[in-house]
């Protein structure tokens, strides 16, 4: 650690160095704190200010080791205060840790809130008619197979796309608050363009899901089996999506991964990187959800022109 004084006309310059991330934390002396340091009986009068750039992983560590050690072994004075009033000691107004706490919750959550409302459709969707037998008069009426699964895959998708973005919406409004509405906000973490690119990972992410979705209720022959097999699938893809998280997501191999990529491309986004630096990750997301979705929609359509899959008891 390097320390340089400066005098207290030249605290905007330092500001400066702490914005650019040359510096790591600024330390303010109240006046005549030298004189006073001895003095038992003027030892509540002095004060210290600490500052940081809290965007920067080292200037917040730096704030908490310096604001620890003087609480700790000068627990006399005061700590960011300045005429009796709080001084804020984050230059910058962005928190580094809760980003990377949201960064890591966030993605996570909204995962399996689009998986579950995928579930709690597609059950009955394929497998629900199967189980009723009215899937069959559908298939033997004119209409190509093909255009039948076409309608159903379009119906499903768009009721998943409105449930799950209710769902996402929610979660996006509500997570600020839940982290502390006293210390952070809506604006701290969405910005217009990170929700603009958070909605196009959500809506390939949905369609996704859906694909699946249809494909495991097109092969289940009741709304149970179904059920069973999706709840159980929903399970391991939350501990996959929490410990995926908690990983590098920053690799541009995890975006060629169907599922892993949607959470590590919502963490680069939510993290507060530089849209240049996760472009990539995001391109390739999107590609390989409307590919893999793509893939599965074709596998459903060959399911409904298969009579040992439609009309199995």
């Amino acid at each position: 650690m390097v320390a340089t004084s400066y005098d207290k006309a030249d605290l905007e310059s330092q500001f400066q160095l702490l914005k650019d991330e040359q510096i790591d934390a600024v330390v303010c002396f109240s006046d005549d704190f030298e004189l006073n340091f001895s003095d038992l009986s003027k030892k509540g009068s002095n004060n210290i200010n600490f500052y940081y750039n809290g965007k920067s992983e080292g200037s917040s560590n730096c704030y908490s080791l310096l604001t620890g050690l003087v609480s700790t072994i000068y627990d006399g004075y005061t700590i960011n205060t300045e005429n009796g009033e709080a001084v804020e000691p984050n230059i910058t107004g962005e928190n580094y840790l809760m980003d990377q706490l949201m960064a890591m919750i966030f993605p996570a959550i909204t995962a399996m809130m689009l998986f579950s409302s995928v579930v709690s459709i597609c059950p009955s969707a394929v497998a629900g008619e199967k189980e009723r037998g009215t899937i069959a008069s559908i298939l033997l009426t004119p209409t190509r197979k093909g255009e039948i699964a076409g309608g159903k895959i379009l119906a499903i998708s768009i009721t998943a796309l409105a449930s799950g973005l209710t769902s996402f919406l929610g979660i996006l409004f509500s997570m600020p608050q839940m982290m502390g509405s006293s210390l952070v906000g809506f604006d701290s973490f969405f910005s217009p363009v990170t929700i603009i690119l958070l909605l196009f990972l959500v809506l390939t992410a949905l369609l996704l899901f859906t694909a699946i979705g249809l494909l495991i209720s097109s092969l289940c022959k009741s709304i149970r089996e179904a059920s069973t097999y999706l709840s159980s699938l929903m399970f391991l893809l939350t501990v996959a999506f929490f410990v995926i998280s908690l990983l590098d997501t920053t690799s541009l191999a995890i975006s060629f991964i169907p599922l892993a990529d949607i959470v590590a491309c919502m963490s680069l986004i939510i993290s507060g990187a530089d849209m240049g630096s996760y472009l990539p990750n995001f391109l390739i997301t999107i590609g390989v959800n409307l590919v893999v979705s793509g893939a599965l929609i074709y596998l459903v359509t060959l399911c409904f022109k298969s009579e040992r899959i439609m009309f199995a008891q």
